[in-house]
């Protein structure tokens, strides 16, 4: 492309600024909701294709259909004082009760199955148990059957053992009650600082609402495109739910840097501005 026809693009698009404005709100507003309608193409792993960790998986995942995915939940049952749980008669009933609950396709390993004194408390009165649910691949979906999953596993072990004090928790329950109760006050206090730097940021570079505003909005409508892409291209392979968080920050870094001022002497310092707001995203 000629320096000329580079030089003439800015002009056309301010010419026809109300319509290069209604295609990146379309594109913003049509991206979101595709992307938010595809995150459970997305891979939830963290385990690179081909390492160790993953052909792991893999392997029990084909031999029990499941176990490998995600993480178990860990059913807790306390009795009365009095109560062996090293019994074989205590024992069996909580393994058939937690087999029972965990609905079909679901993988439980306990006391009773391994003899593994592991799965008891020290009180003498408490068993414990790993539920595999019987979820596939690590996605939205998958991890919505695990929810499911610890609900009914919860909600059958009290019915079935109504003298016993019955808890399930685990990995994703306790994230799921992080979630519910929020962040803490320190963290809002982080997150509202890098937001208001952010802001203050683009502000003493740019000296108008407008300089602070329009970057911000091309790196929305520019990662609600990418993100509508990776999801399309997640339905041909996998693709990590990282990206989720990795391409509104790229996004925003361009914007910051492209807009701060055009290629030339003053590169550097845009490269600078734009390094920083990408920090305060992060």
């Amino acid at each position: 492309m000629s320096t000329e026809r580079r030089a003439g693009l800015p002009v056309f698009a301010v010419r026809h600024r109300v319509a290069f404005g209604v295609a990146w709100l379309l594109v913003l507003l049509l991206g979101g909701v595709v992307t938010v309608a595809g995150l459970g193409r997305l891979d939830q792993s963290f385990t690179p294709s081909g390492g160790p960790g993953f052909r792991a998986n893999q392997a029990v995942q084909e031999r029990y259909g499941n176990g490998a995915a995600v993480a178990p939940l860990v059913a807790v049952a306390s009795w009365p004082a009095g109560v062996d749980v090293r019994a074989p008669e205590a024992a069996g009933r909580f393994a058939s009760a937690v087999a029972r609950a965990a609905g079909p396709g679901a993988r439980a390993v306990s006391y009773a199955s391994t003899g593994d004194t592991g799965f008891l408390g020290a009180d003498g009165r408490s068993a414990y148990a790993l539920v595999y649910p019987g979820a596939g691949k690590p996605d939205l979906a998958g991890l919505a059957v695990v929810e499911d999953t610890a609900v009914a596993l919860r909600a059958g072990l009290r019915s079935a053992l109504p003298e016993a004090r019955v808890e399930v928790t685990g990995v994703l329950p306790l994230q799921h009650d992080s979630a519910l109760a929020g962040p803490g006050p320190v963290a809002l206090a982080v997150k509202a600082g890098c937001a208001l730097g952010l802001l203050v940021l683009l502000f003493l570079v740019f000296r108008s609402p407008l300089g602070v505003l329009a970057p911000l909005f091309v790196a929305g409508a520019t990662s609600a495109g990418a993100l509508a892409l990776v999801v399309a291209v997640a339905g041909f392979t996998e693709v990590g739910f990282t990206v989720v968080y990795l391409v509104p920050v790229t996004a925003l870094v361009l914007a910051v840097h492209r807009w701060a001022w055009p290629p030339g002497p003053a590169a550097a310092r845009s490269a600078v501005v734009a390094g920083a707001a990408g920090a305060a995203a992060c």
